[in-house]
C-alpha cells in the first residue's frame, strides 16, 4: 500500500484530513476555430472548439487563471453512428488541459475517465489539482443521445465478450474513449479513473492491444490507477434491498473525506495505533474485515510509522481537521453535484442539449442512463483485470474504507486475488465522491502511476 493509504479511527481528532471539495460552474471562453480528424477506417471525426456558456466576453477572460481558462473550454468530436443518419451522430465534449510546459513533470499525459453521471462540472478541483501536479489532462463527458456505433471485428469483439454480456453500454464508452485518444493524438496514456471509468477503460485497453497488434504500435493505454471501482464486489442488483441503487442513495451527502492522523493533535501515534487495533478488532468480529487483517498494535504501530514516511516521501503532510467553512463548502458542492447528475442523466448537458425540449431530452436520455446502472450492477471485473496484466497494462485499484457504494469490505475479498496478478491494493479513507469532493485523493493517487512504472523495472 502506498502514502496515505491508512485506515483510521472514525474520530476526527484522530485523523488526517484530506481537504473535500466539490465542484463550482467552470469559466467560459470565446470559440476557436475548428479542424477535422480523419480516422484510419476512414471515417470523418470533427472537432469543433466550443464555450460552456454564451454569457462570458474577453473582459470575463481576463481575471482568470491559465487552469480555469482551459477548464472553460472544450472542443466537440462528432462520432457517425452505423445507420450514418443525421440523428446518428453523436457528439462528444472534450476538455484537453496542460500545465505550462517549465511545469510539466510528468511528459506522459493522463486521460481522467468520469463516473456514471458524473459530468465535468464535478471534477474542476480533482482536475486542478492534477494541474498544479504538473500532468496534462484529457478528459470527456459521456452524451446521453446518439446513435450505436458500427460492431467491433469479430477480433476485438471477443476480448471483452464479458463486458459485451453484462454490461454493453461499457463497450460504446470504450469505442469513445478510443475515438477520444485517437483524435488528441495520444500514443500512450496513463488513466485515472472513478467508479465505472474503470469499466469503460478496462474495455478499451483490451479492444486496443488487439489494434495495436494488427498495427504495429504500442498500446495506447499504459498504466490504470482506479479509485471507488465498479465491478468488484461479486454479485450485485441494481434495485432491492443493499442493490446498487439502494447504495447510492445511501451515501451520507455530508461525509467528508477525514484521513489518518499520524499522532497529532494530542494523541501520540502509540496511542493512535492502540485504539486503531482495538477498532480492527471489532470491525473483525463483525465480519466487517477480511480474516488475518493485522490487529496486533505493536505491529500497527510499525504500519502507521512506515505509512507515514511513504507519505511523507510524496508530499503528504499530516493536516488538522476541516475548519467551518470547509465543512460548508463540502455540504453546498455536494448537493450541487448531485443537481448536475439529475441533469446529465436527463440528456441537458449534451451538446446542444440545452435547446432540446423537455420530453425530447428525457426520452433519450433516460433509457442510456438506465441501460449504464444495469451493466454496472452486473459487471465482474475481477474476471477481467487479469487480462489487463496479461497484456502489459498496469493496474492500481484504491477503495475507500467509507465508500458505502461499492463498500471496502467486499472489494477487499476480491483484491485478494487481483495482487496476485501484480495489482496494487490501495486502501484510503474516504467516501465514493472523494476524489471530487477533495482534490488531495487525486493528488495521492497521482503518485501511484510512478509505483506501475517501478513494476516494469528490472529486478
Amino acid at each position: 500500500m502506498g502514502g496515505a493509504d491508512a485506515e483510521g479511527p472514525k474520530h476526527p481528532r484522530r485523523r488526517e484530513f484530506l481537504k473535500q471539495a466539490a465542484v463550482v460552474g467552470g469559466a467560459v471562453v470565446l470559440g476557436l476555430g475548428a479542424r477535422q480528424m480523419l480516422r484510419k477506417d476512414g471515417k470523418r471525426a470533427t472537432i469543433d472548439k466550443k464555450v460552456r456558456s454564451k454569457n462570458m466576453n474577453e473582459e470575463a477572460l481576463e481575471g482568470m487563471d491559465d487552469f480555469h481558462k482551459q477548464f472553460g473550454n472544450f472542443s466537440t468530436l462528432a462520432i457517425e453512428g452505423k445507420d450514418k443518419s443525421p440523428d446518428s451522430l453523436t457528439t462528444i465534449k472534450i476538455t484537453e488541459i496542460n500545465p505550462p510546459p517549465d511545469q510539466v513533470k510528468n511528459p506522459q499525459r493522463l486521460v481522467f475517465a468520469q463516473a456514471w453521471l458524473h459530468p465535468l462540472a464535478n471534477y474542476e478541483y480533482t482536475l486542478q489539482q492534477l494541474y498544479q501536479d504538473g500532468r496534462s489532462t484529457v478528459t470527456f463527458d459521456h452524451p446521453r443521445v446518439g446513435g450505436e456505433f458500427a460492431e467491433l471485428p469479430s477480433d476485438e469483439l471477443a476480448a471483452v465478450a464479458e463486458v459485451a454480456k453484462q454490461a454493453p453500454e461499457e463497450i460504446r464508452s470504450a469505442q469513445i474513449l478510443l475515438e477520444v485518444l485517437a483524435a488528441t493524438k495520444e500514443t500512450q496514456t496513463d488513466v485515472l479513473t472513478h467508479s465505472r471509468g474503470l469499466a469503460y477503460a478496462t474495455v478499451a485497453a483490451l479492444i486496443d492491444n488487439v489494434r495495436a497488434k494488427k498495427e504495429g504500435r504500442e498500446n495506447r493505454i499504459r498504466n490504470i490507477v482506479a479509485y471507488g471501482p465498479v465491478g468488484l464486489i461479486g454479485e450485485d442488483s441494481l434495485i432491492g434491498p443493499g442493490g446498487l441503487a439502494w447504495r447510492v442513495r445511501s451515501e451520507d451527502k455530508e461525509q467528508v473525506n477525514y484521513g489518518p492522523n499520524w499522532g497529532g493533535e494530542g494523541i501520540t501515534m502509540e496511542q493512535l495505533a492502540e485504539e486503531l487495533s482495538v477498532e480492527r478488532k471489532e470491525k473483525a468480529r463483525l465480519g466487517m474485515l477480511p480474516p488475518g487483517t493485522e490487529t496486533d498494535p505493536t505491529v500497527v504501530l510499525k504500519e502507521l510509522e512506515s505509512k507515514k514516511l511513504a507519505a511523507e516521501k510524496r508530499g503528504i503532510r499530516e493536516y488538522g481537521p476541516p475548519n467551518a467553512s470547509e465543512i460548508a463548502i463540502a455540504k453546498e458542492m455536494t448537493e450541487e453535484t448531485g443537481d448536475v447528475g439529475k441533469d446529465f442523466a436527463f440528456g441537458k448537458l449534451d451538446s446542444g442539449g440545452e435547446n432540446r425540449n423537455l420530453i425530447t431530452r428525457w426520452v433519450r436520455g433516460i433509457p442510456r442512463s438506465v441501460r449504464e446502472a444495469v451493466g454496472i450492477s452486473s459487471l465482474k471485473l475481477d474476471e477481467i483485470l487479469p487480462k489487463l496484466r496479461e497484456i502489459g497494462v498496469g493496474v492500481a485499484i484504491a477503495h475507500g474504507t467509507d465508500d458505502k457504494v461499492f463498500p471496502t469490505e467486499r472489494v477487499s475479498h476480491y483484491m485478494k486475488k487481483l495482487t496476485g496478478f501484480g495489482v496494487l491494493d490501495i486502501s484510503m479513507t474516504g467516501v465514493h465522491d472523494g476524489i471530487n469532493r477533495d482534490p488531495r485523493v487525486a493528488h495521492i493517487l497521482n503518485g501511484f502511476f510512478a509505483e506501475l512504472e517501478k513494476q516494469r523495472q528490472p529486478k
